[in-house]
């Protein structure tokens, strides 16, 4: 896993180069193997399972030396990091390749996509390649398991899984254009790779990332008491989740809950921000930088689930639930929508957007749909693109 990931950074930070150049194709083509797509998928769900097993065993039994723990946190928060890095490579090749056969914002109808491409979209939409990027995050040990053991450890696992948040929601914020772009070119084979992106996005540790992000996005506006175990918001979300057969979470993601819990942002900084964390294994993040996660968070969680009957006929289509019942989408995009009017005011965690908040939500229709009614419909597709 470590070498891929080497190949991904210096493909997304060096090449520049779209699918279709030359310069960079073998090593995208050896990245996009199905056989590698599998196997980190299977090494990142592995890593984390038998992570948690260690630091729970080393903190019943201290089994583990202090060498071995680190070297445990390394490995788990490096496979978090690394898988969703991986998958936002993958996001990013196919949608540079699908807006490079774009004419006036659309693929034409009937489009021939090129070898390349369909090789991507299947290694997106039929491995299990993002269920397991989002288990590597949602059921990466929780600091609490360190705490106790060494401080410094507990950090760094929280800036490993801080970056591999901010992958992960990229790369959930390409997906619905994606998939409203083959939909809207026909044809069997884009439905078909539709399709397989739209189960992929609806495995259940999928969803519970989602619905985590969500929960990370109201603890940077400082709506901590939502948040709590047992609040009313996440009794309700249970209570909903059975009885409609949806699951996308049980009970709040423990990073979520300790950012709510310590009131600061954990594993990064603003540069200019007011009361952060300072030191080592903290991330520097410009207070525009983290307007933009957020922005991807809203359309890569809630931009996935709306859109009314188009949305419904395509889940029908793949199989797979539409998404969360109507109410409780309709709670998680209220308080997505209350969310960022607190962080716009400068009320979240370090003083969030504040003093100048560059209104990204503002700026995109896409943006603001996410969080409309989940009645409406889509909005014309040639808005649906996040601008990058």
């Amino acid at each position: 896993m470590g070498h891929a990931c080497d190949m991904v950074s210096q493909l997304r930070y060096h090449s520049g180069s779209s699918v279709q150049e030359p310069a960079a194709d073998r090593a995208v083509e050896a990245l996009w193997g199905r056989g590698l797509v599998d196997a980190v998928a299977a090494a990142a769900v592995s890593v984390v399972a038998t992570g948690q097993r260690e630091l729970h065993k080393s903190t019943a039994t201290t089994a583990l030396t202090t060498d071995d723990l680190h070297n445990c946190v390394e490995v788990v928060g490096g496979a978090a990091l690394t898988v969703n890095e991986y998958l936002l490579f993958l996001a990013e090749s196919v949608g540079r390749s699908l807006t490079a056969l774009c004419v006036e914002g659309h693929l034409p109808a009937q489009v021939q996509l090129p070898p390349e491409a369909v090789r991507a979209l299947e290694a997106l939409g039929d491995s299990q390649l993002m269920a397991a990027a989002a288990t590597s995050l949602v059921d990466s040990p929780a600091v609490s398991t360190l705490a106790a053991v060494d401080p410094g450890l507990c950090n760094r696992l929280l800036y490993l899984v801080q970056g591999g948040c901010q992958y992960a929601g990229n790369a959930l914020s390409c997906m619905p254009w994606m998939r409203w772009a083959l939909y809207e070119s026909g044809g069997p084979e884009a439905q078909r790779l539709a399709c397989g992106l739209l189960r992929a996005m609806r495995h259940v540790a999928v969803r519970r990332l989602q619905v985590g992000l969500l929960d990370q996005l109201a603890a940077h506006a400082g709506m901590g008491a939502e948040l709590s175990e047992g609040g009313r918001l996440e009794e309700a979300m249970e209570q909903q989740q059975e009885a409609s057969g949806w699951e996308g979470s049980s009970g709040t993601w423990w990073f979520a809950r300790e950012e709510a819990q310590q009131g600061q942002l954990l594993g990064m900084h603003l540069a200019g921000g007011v009361g952060g964390r300072r030191g080592g294994h903290q991330a520097s993040r410009s207070k525009a930088g983290l307007e933009e996660a957020h922005c991807h968070t809203v359309y890569g969680t809630l931009g996935t689930w709306g859109g009314g009957v188009q949305e419904r006929a395509a889940a029908a289509a793949a199989g797979v639930p539409a998404g969360p019942p109507p109410l409780l989408a309709a709670r998680l995009a209220a308080r997505a929508a209350e969310a960022v009017c607190r962080l716009c005011r400068g009320q979240g965690l370090e003083g969030a957007y504040a003093p100048a908040p560059e209104w990204q939500f503002a700026m995109s229709p896409v943006r603001l749909h996410a969080m409309a009614p989940v009645c409406m419909p889509w909005p014309p597709l040639q808005h649906c693109r996040v601008p990058a």
